[in-house]
């Protein structure tokens, strides 16, 4: 068959078109797969959808006038919607980070301040310091079996320690305790998940509840009359003048001499009481903080601040000297 000149030229445009040629096979091809490469990155680390843009890209190439492009856009495109599904920081992150950090070691309850000393006497206060009630005595009144040297909060409950052991919710309600080794303890600090308390004639305790006591180790005939609490351990101070420093509460190391006073955790180390110059060390460390508030001890007068220690307001006298403070929650 014979072909004119007009079927040539009929002929030679349909090849042109059918071979991809610039609509087909060029940029705007290119373009899609582009397109569709780049939201499955967006919609976050989904591989799988990097992978179907990419054969987007192909089909592109391969496409009529662009018409396999949009259609591999549209596939790319699910992808990238999949992706973004299954791999959302949204639906791992936050939640998680809120469950892990949040409110569950809030204490819960009224801030309570606890003071305790001669006479076995236990008065507090539950408006940060500002009024005191509920003072109660155990009897005596010198330095005999019902003075109370320390007291400690942690686990929902205050520890009021000498030659007794009582224990209370609320600084209000008190029960008595088992004191292992019939000793009077001078200080008790909570730390670590437990109590940890030091005394008389090298004698130590701990507890886990602040109910049940435990004998630690002995520290020889070494007297403590104060205990305190950092960095993981307790440091106890001994009428020797020496240290003795526990990380579990049962076993004491003696870490030196030449020491005065009482030992208080002074910032970022323990330091003596008089060379602390932090409002925690006033009155030999015999002071509480909670709440912005400062509440220290001294003679059978309680004072209280509320601007970092610059300025102290006397708030209470008790009927019995005053030893030691804390501050806790009551439910």
């Amino acid at each position: 068959m014979q072909l004119t000149s007009e079927s040539v030229a009929f002929i030679a445009v349909v090849l042109f078109a059918c071979s991809g040629g610039v609509t087909g096979n060029g940029n705007p091809g290119g373009s899609a797969g582009s397109e569709s490469q780049g939201g499955s990155s967006g919609g976050g680390a989904n591989t799988t959808g990097g992978t179907r843009a990419s054969t987007g890209g192909t089909r592109a190439s391969g496409g009529t006038n662009g018409s396999g492009g949009e259609s591999t856009a549209g596939t790319a495109g699910s992808g990238g919607a999949g992706g973004a599904g299954t791999g959302g920081t949204a639906t791992g992150g936050a939640a998680g980070g809120a469950g892990t950090g949040g409110t569950l070691s809030t204490p819960v309850g009224t801030p309570t301040f606890v003071a305790v000393g001669y006479g076995g006497v236990r008065v507090r206060s539950t408006d940060l310091g500002k009024t005191w009630t509920d003072s109660q005595r155990l009897g005596g009144g010198g330095d005999d079996q019902y003075l109370l040297r320390a007291v400690a909060y942690g686990n929902g409950v205050f520890v009021a320690a000498g030659w007794q052991i009582h224990t209370s919710p609320d600084g209000k309600t008190w029960t008595a305790r088992t004191n292992p080794n019939k000793q009077w303890l001078g200080g008790v600090k909570y730390g670590n998940g437990k109590f940890g308390a030091a005394g008389g004639y090298g004698y130590s305790a701990y507890s886990i509840d602040g109910l049940v006591w435990m004998a630690g180790q002995g520290r020889g005939t070494d007297a403590a009359r104060g205990v305190s609490f950092g960095n993981g351990m307790w440091t106890a101070n001994a009428d020797s003048g020496s240290w003795w420093q526990s990380t579990n509460g049962q076993t004491w190391l003696n870490i030196g001499g030449g020491h005065n006073g009482q030992v208080v955790w002074c910032a970022t180390q323990f330091r003596n009481a008089s060379d602390c110059n932090l409002p925690i060390a006033k009155n030999d460390g015999s002071t509480a903080f909670g709440k912005a508030t400062y509440v220290t001890v001294s003679d059978r007068n309680i004072e209280r601040s509320t601007d970092d220690g610059k300025t102290w307001t006397k708030v209470f006298t008790a009927s019995d000297g005053l030893e030691d403070v804390a501050f806790g929650y009551a439910p």
